[in-house]
């Protein structure tokens, strides 16, 4: 990958993993202070919810979108060399959502248990489509760099047609992705250390 593209992955990568991980720490600290029953706690929480709604709902789907942009190109790269960014920045990723997501499954859980309240079932099963949809393009934002991961070690015949078909179908499922990841970033560890030699014996 050339330079500005790498800068750039990176730069979206982490601004995603902050946006997501901080949009739920903000959400948990305005609940407390709406329920401390404060006006002045009310006042704050209701000027943070102003503050993130744009953030939550315009801002990072287009960074996801750009990341996965980036990570198609990164994918789609000719250069060996691109492996060791795909490989770090599909390690980050993953790692790095991982209070996000473990935050979303309370959520879920809580939107699943109010659609089987009698009165309000529609509004439960709507919201928790939401934020499961939500939160798949969150991961399907990392899973594109685990999948071009998985390219580039086909490309260099380290993976079959088969083991990166497997690979890209479980990139679309949550918690199996992060596992596939796992194995991703170990497979991959040999090569990335010979592309990084050659890069310092150049």
């Amino acid at each position: 990958m050339a330079k500005g593209l790498r800068i750039a992955s990176w730069a979206v990568a982490i601004a995603i993993v902050a946006l997501c991980d901080g949009g739920f720490l903000a959400f948990a600290v305005m609940t407390i202070a709406e329920e401390s029953g404060s006006s002045a706690a009310s006042f704050m929480a209701e000027t943070v919810v102003q503050g993130i709604a744009p953030v939550m709902w315009v801002l990072i789907p287009l960074l996801q979108l750009a990341s996965v942009v980036l990570g198609a190109v990164a994918a789609a790269s000719r250069r060996p060399a691109a492996l060791v960014t795909c490989r770090s920045i599909m390690l980050f990723f993953k790692v790095g959502l991982i209070p996000f997501f473990l935050c979303g499954a309370v959520v879920e859980l809580l939107f699943i248990v109010l659609g089987l309240h009698p009165v309000l079932p529609f509004v439960g099963w709507a919201m928790g489509a939401a934020v499961g949809v939500m939160g798949w393009l969150t991961m399907f934002s990392g899973s594109i760099w685990a999948i071009a991961t998985a390219v580039h070690l086909y490309r260099q015949r380290i993976a079959s047609g088969g083991e990166l078909a497997a690979h890209i179908v479980l990139q679309l499922m949550f918690v199996a992705d992060v596992v596939d990841a796992v194995i991703l970033f170990v497979r991959s560890k040999a090569p990335a250390a010979a592309l990084r030699t050659q890069s310092l014996l150049r």
